[in-house]
């Protein structure tokens, strides 16, 4: 019990995958380059110490593109000299790809002026600093933030369903040329968030679970047909007033919805935290919160309890309406 606290208590921490290491656990640079190894007309260099020139430099790219790693000399980290840089990028313009710039922990803690540096030679800069994400995999929001900052969006009719990895630069611009955007993969939310305040587009993020009221709003993007969202509706007045204890990958998702149908939950143990999760969690007021995976929930005679992760973990972790729709079925099952 003491390792849960109160979701409105919870602060956000830069340090805390700093605090955590896992060795099986990629950090902020890794994930970056993963993703960019799949993307068509993107090159990259990576700008830090031996560790990470070295690790950078396992995945070579394929089709000829470059991905590069330039390691800082102990001069260069001391005095903030970025000669060596600057002509590593101008090298790297010359292949008419776009160059990713990355920039690692030690360039971004001693505050190496490499953004003015990107701004200058034309490459996109992108910070990799492992410490100041509340998980490492959030970097992949930036990364499509800073990569598509200039395309434009809603050019033509018609709806994208943003999953996976564009194949290139111009598949993803291709993307968003569409009017509606269904968000199915969290990496895309903080770009076409971003593009909905310039462009007359229309976004839904179906990485979590929303409040009735949105789903019907979105059941012809959504293709929802009137059966399901009654059943819904049904389901939802079914949990009203009900308590309940929840772990799972979804567990703080699961319980946004819950509260806005009625019901309470007073235990939650989140399994995994990302940014997502951080800005579930600032609404749910007093409901305690683990984000320990492996911890118990406790039990009482007027609470039930809902353990997904054994489940999670052999299927992988879904979102979507009819994937709540099928959870808010198992779950009125439980309460007969």
């Amino acid at each position: 019990m003491d390792k849960f606290i109160k979701a409105n208590s919870l602060r956000m921490s830069s340090l805390l995958p700093l605090c955590a290491v896992s060795s099986p656990k990629h950090c902020a640079m890794h994930i970056a380059l993963e993703e960019l190894f799949y993307m068509d007309g993107t090159d990259v260099l990576v700008v830090g110490v031996g560790e990470c020139a070295y690790y950078s430099r396992k995945n070579l790219f394929p089709n000829g593109r470059l991905n590069w790693a330039y390691e800082l000399s102990d001069r260069e980290v001391v005095f903030g000299d970025i000669g060596g840089v600057e002509t590593a990028l101008r090298m790297m313009a010359e292949s008419g790809r776009k160059v990713v710039c990355i920039s690692t922990c030690i360039p971004s803690l001693t505050g190496l002026d490499l953004v003015s540096l990107c701004d200058k030679t034309g490459a996109i800069y992108l910070s990799a600093a492992d410490y100041g994400y509340i998980d490492s995999s959030d970097i992949l929001e930036d990364l499509y933030s800073v990569l598509f900052s200039g395309f434009p969006a809603g050019s033509q009719g018609g709806k994208s369903v943003w999953r996976g990895t564009p194949a290139s630069i111009s598949a993803a611009a291709d993307l968003l040329k569409a009017e509606k955007h269904i968000i199915c993969e969290r990496k895309y939310r903080k770009m076409l968030s971003e593009k909905a305040k310039t462009y007359n587009i229309h976004i839904f993020d179906d990485t979590c679970f929303h409040p009735l009221a949105d789903y019907a709003d979105a059941c012809t993007e959504l293709d929802i047909s009137g059966e399901e969202m009654l059943e819904m509706e049904r389901l939802a007045e079914d949990l009203r007033g009900s308590r309940w204890n929840i772990r799972s990958a979804r567990a703080l998702s699961l319980a946004s919805f819950l509260r806005s149908c009625g019901a309470e939950c007073s235990f939650l143990i989140q399994a995994g935290f990302t940014r997502t999760e951080y800005e579930i969690c600032r609404t749910l007021g007093e409901t305690q919160i683990c984000i320990n995976a492996a911890e118990a929930l406790p039990s009482a005679d007027d609470v039930r309890t809902l353990d997904l992760v054994d489940e999670e973990n052999k299927k992988g972790v879904r979102f979507g309406f009819r994937e709540l729709l099928h959870l808010l079925q198992r779950m009125v099952a439980l309460c007969r």
